[in-house]
């Protein structure tokens, strides 16, 4: 068995910035934790690039994230976020 105990604080709908308030909440309240993994982009992309979403970028490809979403709704992700 692992040497470690893995707890899944992750909540549905949750932008990255939650993510760290929900981190920094846990802190103060006194958990010790070794390893943080956090899974975040989702919801920063699906809330923030909607249509009628013009207020400031909050993330270094925002602007790039979301003109590239509002040209290709009808085309999948892996085709145009593709590496």
């Amino acid at each position: 068995s692992p040497d470690f105990r893995a707890v899944n604080h992750g909540e549905t709908g949750f932008n990255s910035r939650q993510g760290l308030d929900k981190l920094l909440n846990l802190l103060v309240q006194g958990d010790t934790l070794d390893l943080v993994v956090f899974y975040d982009g989702v919801n920063d992309i699906y809330y923030s690039c909607q249509k009628g979403v013009d207020e400031l970028p909050t993330h270094a490809r925002e602007t790039y994230l979301r003109d590239a979403a509002r040209k290709n709704r009808d085309r999948s992700y892996a085709r145009v976020f593709r590496a």
